[in-house]
């Protein structure tokens, strides 16, 4: 039989402020902001379970992120990224 990688879980509000805790990107006060900003622009959405799916518009940014990055050298869809940046706003 053939194994297939399989796509990593769905994260759930909580889940992802704990990840974007982890990687510095924004405070307490902005995380909801931001989640509540990707759904608005439809970058993902809620499932029936209440965890963020992405939506086709979320894949092909990633997608696009990801080639700029094989092209450019920087991948723009990893939270290191976006953690950098904020860290120079702060300094």
């Amino acid at each position: 039989t053939e194994s297939r990688t399989q796509p990593p879980p769905l994260l759930s509000e909580a889940d992802l402020i704990s990840l974007m805790d982890r990687n510095g990107i924004g405070t307490d006060a902005t995380m909801h902001d931001h989640i509540d900003k990707i759904q608005r622009r439809t970058y993902a959405t809620k499932n029936a379970d209440g965890r963020l799916e992405p939506s086709m518009l979320g894949l092909a940014l990633v997608e696009g992120y990801q080639r700029f990055a094989l092209e450019e050298g920087m991948d723009l869809s990893k939270p290191r990224l976006r953690s950098q940046m904020e860290e120079g706003m702060a300094a």
